[in-house]
């Protein structure tokens, strides 16, 4: 089990930006943690820190996003986006990169040599700042994840978080998850965009933290489109107990819904 500073239960995935999700997500009785992606994490140097989240809540910043913000993405550039906000943020997963099943052996090897060795660095250079650092893991077979190993000798926690946006398959997901306990026995799992009841109930116990947007946005919005956070704490709880009654797998293997909630 990973101590509290890492996210458990749900993670709302907000855009600081936009008004209603900040009203939305900014209540600490719809979650503890507030995730921010990296390229609108500069909101925060622009605003108080009362403004958004609610002062009980936790906020993440996270690498994981669309294809064209990690394009040439360096370490450096990470802290100096990251370093500013030491006072709003509490934990950060950096690094990730671009892993993708057409991909040659090589080009992914190269992806995760960079991911890894990206981290190592990043790791080093918020030494000096108080921001919790997380493993981001990519890949989804046993000889990628044993290129994270020396990654998680090196942080100061097993705390690892996993991209399941891009998931169309719960048994799939729940197989590479498998494979990632097995390789690197982490402390604790998150997994970034993964909301499906159904599909949380297939994880194992390691999993302790989900994140989700577009579903619990379209389940909490009224007739007239604002959001209710009454909704929205409907729509999480029903979630998180799925993460908390762990059930053994289903040995069955298939295509469901897809999983992934961005």
């Amino acid at each position: 089990m990973s101590d509290n500073t890492f996210p458990s239960g749900f993670v709302a995935k907000a855009d600081p930006f936009n008004a209603d999700e900040r009203y939305v997500f900014g209540d600490p009785d719809v979650s503890e943690y507030v995730q921010v992606k990296l390229h609108e994490a500069h909101w925060f140097q622009n605003n108080p820190r009362d403004d958004f989240p609610h002062p009980d809540q936790k906020v993440v910043l996270n690498s994981m996003e669309n294809d064209k913000y990690l394009l040439g993405r360096t370490p450096e550039e990470e802290v100096e986006i990251i370093r500013p906000l030491e006072d709003v943020a509490n934990v950060v997963f950096a690094g990730d990169r671009m892993t993708y099943p057409q991909m040659s052996t090589r080009e992914l090897l190269k992806e995760i040599r960079r991911s890894v060795e990206g981290q190592k660095a990043f790791y080093k250079m918020m030494s000096d700042v108080d921001i919790a650092v997380g493993a981001t893991i990519v890949g989804w077979e046993d000889w990628m994840y044993e290129h994270s190993l020396e990654l998680l000798d090196l942080l100061d926690t097993r705390y690892v978080a996993f991209d399941a946006t891009s998931y169309n398959s719960k048994y799939t997901l729940g197989e590479h998850i498998d494979t990632l306990n097995d390789v690197i026995d982490p402390d604790g799992i998150y997994l970034n965009g993964c909301f499906s009841e159904e599909t949380l109930r297939e994880m194992p116990r390691e999993v302790e933290a989900f994140s989700g947007k577009i579903t619990p946005l379209s389940e909490s919005e009224r007739a007239d489109g604002t959001h209710s956070r009454e909704l929205m704490k409907q729509s999480v709880q029903e979630r998180t107990p799925a993460i908390n009654n762990w059930q053994a797998k289903i040995s069955e293997f298939g295509y469901g819904h897809a999983t992934g909630d961005d």
